[in-house]
């Protein structure tokens, strides 16, 4: 397998209209005030639903497709599992981690071949 994201795209203003006709309140945000605001809601331990690029091939979201929360909040797995998924408490989330940190975390240290 040489890449994951596998499925189909959306244009930005198809997403836009798509959200409009729903009847969604949303702001576009440049990709700066984008990340700001998405980590400001991660450290007040607020749960954020993430959507780019091509949806990933399988069973497990790899970043194009994601819930994001803050790993360092003893309540976010229980939460998540509970309130937004809804499945059992023990579930296990997989963790992101910066490519200069993978090698802290994993017995690996070289670039991912799905990305």
């Amino acid at each position: 397998m040489q890449a994951a994201l596998l499925g189909n795209s959306y244009a930005q203003a198809d997403t836009e209209a798509r959200l409009t006709a729903a009847g969604a309140r949303f702001t576009v945000l440049d990709e700066t005030a984008l990340i700001a605001r998405t980590a400001d809601a991660l450290a007040a331990n607020a749960a954020v639903g993430w959507f780019q690029g091509r949806m990933e091939f399988g069973p497990r979201a790899l970043g194009a497709r994601s819930i994001l929360a803050n790993p360092a909040s003893a309540e976010t797995q229980r939460t998540l599992n509970l309130k937004v998924k809804f499945r059992e408490s023990f579930r296990p989330f997989a963790p992101a981690v910066l490519r200069e940190n993978v090698a802290d975390w994993f017995e690996l240290d070289e670039d991912s071949p799905y990305f």
